[in-house]
């Protein structure tokens, strides 16, 4: 199928916001013109069903992820691939060289007036009292909130990633480590209401899933960095590289990434090496 033929059976020859952006990403790749032609029928259904801006900025989240990951030749994907019964799965499923695979769920921490009154606070933090409560910032809450709500999507028997896009919104490594810290403490407090929020049905049951989760990247805007935490799990996992030519490590130190990272040994159990670049 030509891309032209592609583009109107997607969009249905009609206006569309993500029109312009999915044949720049076609035209640039045949690895990703090949898989949108595969999942076609998918990617129409979503973009006819999806209407409103926030919702649409997830999936062009999904998609892009999609046209980074293929820009590696030794990586191949599956667009949501189908679980037994009603299980609702990761978004990608990733080979790499047809005998390992690592699960890729994508979502995307929505801004809204309380961030951005949030990120206000932070420039002038209130003046401590007695009756203050220690808590972390709202974005971590919103964050944690977001990591918490796909836990039931990891799969086990499986090095799970969880990329989270955030925009316009500050967040540092420190911010998202306290953000897992301050997951796990809820968890382990036997949280009722933390954990009846997200389904669990006690402390057991939520790590049995936390577990799973192999590794955070959080993706900022074009101007920010990209950080990542690495999950203390069975099946661990490291990137090669994260979008821009810089990265932070889970110790905190800010390593330099050349352009062309050779293969990376990823985990005790895994061997793969991806890329996500950032596209202009």
């Amino acid at each position: 199928m030509l891309i032209d033929e592609l583009l109107t059976y997607l969009f249905d020859g009609q206006l569309h916001l993500l029109a312009q952006q999915m044949a720049t990403w076609l035209a640039s790749s045949r690895r990703f013109t090949a898989f949108v032609t595969a999942f076609r029928d998918k990617i129409r259904k979503k973009l006819r069903v999806t209407q409103d801006q926030e919702s649409l900025l997830d999936l062009r989240l999904e998609l892009e992820t999609a046209y980074l990951l293929l820009q590696e030749r030794p990586l191949s994907l599956v667009y949501e691939p189908q679980l037994g019964g009603k299980l609702r799965g990761p978004d990608f499923a990733v080979t790499f060289t047809t005998s390992l695979t690592f699960m890729v769920e994508v979502t995307r921490l929505r801004a809204d007036p309380k961030s951005i009154q949030a990120e206000a606070q932070e420039q002038t933090p209130a003046t401590p009292t007695a009756d203050t409560i220690p808590t972390i910032p709202l974005i971590d809450e919103r964050l944690a909130d977001t990591i918490c709500s796909k836990l039931g999507q990891l799969l086990p028997q499986h090095s799970n990633v969880l990329l989270v896009g955030v925009e316009a919104l500050h967040l540092t490594h420190n911010d998202l480590r306290a953000t897992m810290l301050h997951i796990q403490q809820r968890a382990e407090r036997n949280d009722t209401t933390f954990l009846q929020r997200y389904r669990f049905r006690d402390r057991a049951d939520f790590f049995h899933n936390y577990q799973r989760l192999s590794e955070v990247l959080v993706r900022g805007p074009i101007t920010k960095r990209n950080i990542r935490y690495q999950a203390r799990c069975r099946r661990s996992f490291t990137t090669a590289r994260l979008y821009n030519s810089s990265s932070t490590s889970c110790n905190g130190a800010e390593q330099s990434v050349p352009a062309a990272s050779p293969p990376l040994r990823c985990g005790d159990d895994i061997a793969c090496s991806w890329a996500l670049r950032r596209t202009s």
